[in-house]
């Protein structure tokens, strides 16, 4: 009896045992039925695409803390329930009728999408909103929960991180110029790239450089003006975003001139995203008649470790900055970079040309018409006129020193040169020349105004009149003496 129930009691246990070990084995192997995907969008210190692997999951917190990754924020993502056994995202189908599901999840700031509580199943995945900058990310499956690496069970936190592309917004730099009229200053319509100035006027020059709006993300941003030689800076009439020096916006740390060059610091860390619009004038010095006269401006930038110090620069080596002389109608960009003015590109990298300004002058040699001799005895004075008729008020008025005369100062035009004084022993001219002055030059080097000699006289005086003073005489004495003696004649 005994040895009955003892094996009836160890039955009794075996079987209780292995209905735990039942229940144990079925616990390890039961699927969860929901489970959280989360979804990961980062960039890269040099901006190429990313796609981490399980491997790369170990440092990804270290790498972000370091800035190697960056979050990629506000890209939306339709989370779709499909087949079990779907095979490809381009062609699988949302599930209808029960087992439908669907939501969206949309990345933060840290790029982290997170869809919690699905249903298990595969889905598909895709991106249904994105900024401009963020390339599409491919649509893609996945199962949630997933099997775990070792085959043995599940993992009902899935991570994943789809391959992205992005565009960094980048900053640019645009410079042009305008004529200052009355001392007005020009609409921002009136700006362009180049300006023909008149004696002592003054141009107005233009800078504006885009902000990024990820410019709080820079640890640099700068901008250097170098004014030509050939200009006369006004400092004092610098204004950046309408305010003059000692009112400048906080994050402008700092902006002078040192010479020739402007130099401005922008704070990024505090810069609002707008632009930034610098303006100043100028006057051209000795007014430099027939040169053109360029300016160039640069932007240098960063915002490390994600973009390695690009500097914008607008111009390349060979622009016109090398080869000042070539007049902007030369169209040949092979040989100097010059474009016609109407054909400037705009915020372009490496295309963009240096505004210029220039101004124009008349030169006027006088001749001996006869001998073909300068004439320098004496000052001869001209007159410019907008009419061959010279009527009015003449334009410019200038007399010779050592028989040469120069204007300077002049706008691009049509203008008719007429003498106003001739050199003593010379006849006044009635010529009236045409003057053509394009792009500040003249056609010719100099002007030569030829004069001719004045016509001699007849010598009414000299051996002449003595002769004659002295047969007055000789009649004067005659006919005094016979006074005289007509008085003695008549005493009698």
């Amino acid at each position: 009896m005994k040895a009955k129930r003892f094996l009836s009691i160890f039955v009794a246990v075996l079987m209780l045992v292995s209905c735990f070990a039942i229940g144990a084995s079925a616990d390890v192997e039961k699927k969860p039925t929901t489970g959280t995907l989360n979804i990961h969008l980062y960039e890269t210190a040099n901006n190429s695409d990313v796609a981490l692997s399980d491997s790369d999951l170990s440092g990804t917190s270290a790498d972000l803390a370091a800035g190697n990754y960056k979050g990629v924020a506000d890209v939306t993502f339709t989370i779709v329930r499909v087949e079990d056994d779907a095979a490809d995202a381009a062609t699988a189908t949302a599930l209808t009728g029960e087992k439908a599901y669907s939501t969206t999840a949309t990345t933060n700031a840290d790029g982290l999408a997170t869809a919690a509580n699905l249903p298990a199943g595969r889905y598909k995945v895709y991106a249904t909103a994105k900024p401009d900058n963020v390339g599409e990310p491919v649509a893609f499956l996945v199962d949630v929960p997933m099997t775990s690496p070792d085959g043995k069970g599940y993992n009902d936190v899935v991570d994943v991180y789809p391959k992205i592309t992005v565009t960094r917004d980048v900053p640019t730099v645009h410079k042009l110029v305008a004529a200052v009229e009355n001392g007005t200053e020009p609409e921002d319509s009136a700006y362009t790239y180049y300006a023909n100035l008149g004696y002592d006027q003054q141009a107005s020059w233009r800078i504006v450089s885009t902000v990024p709006t990820n410019i709080r993300e820079f640890n640099k941003y700068e901008l250097v003006d170098i004014v030509s030689d050939n200009l006369v800076v006004l400092p004092e009439t610098l204004t950046i975003n309408g305010n003059k020096a000692g009112s400048f916006e906080s994050f402008i740390k700092s902006a002078a001139f040192d010479g020739q060059v402007l130099t401005i610091k922008v704070d990024p860390k505090t810069a609002p995203v707008k632009d930034i619009v610098v303006k100043f004038r100028t006057t051209i010095k000795d007014n430099m008649p027939g040169t053109i006269i360029p300016n160039h401006v640069k932007l240098t930038y960063n915002d490390s470790p994600l973009v390695p110090n690009p500097d914008y620069d607008p111009n390349t080596d060979e622009d016109e900055t090398t080869n000042p002389k070539v007049k902007p109608s030369d169209s040949d960009e092979d040989t100097n970079n010059w474009d016609k003015p109407e054909e400037y590109d705009t915020d372009t990298p490496g295309i963009d040309k240096d505004p210029y300004v220039w101004t124009g002058a008349v030169k006027v040699v006088k001749k001996d018409k006869a001998t073909g001799q300068t004439i320098v005895t004496d000052t001869a004075e001209f007159a410019l006129y907008t009419n061959d008729q010279g009527t009015g008020e003449p334009v410019a008025t200038f007399a010779t020193v050592n028989g040469v005369a120069e204007y300077k100062g002049l706008l691009d035009g049509t203008y008719y040169l007429f003498e106003t004084k001739a050199p003593a022993g010379y006849e006044l001219s009635t010529a009236c020349i045409t003057v053509e002055i394009t792009n500040g030059s003249t056609a010719s080097a100099a002007i030569e105004f030829e004069n001719i000699p004045s016509t001699k006289l007849p010598l009414t005086g000299g051996m002449g009149v003595g002769l004659f003073a002295l047969i007055g005489l000789a009649f004067a004495a005659v006919g005094g003496a016979f006074v005289i003696k007509s008085r003695k004649a008549s005493d009698f």
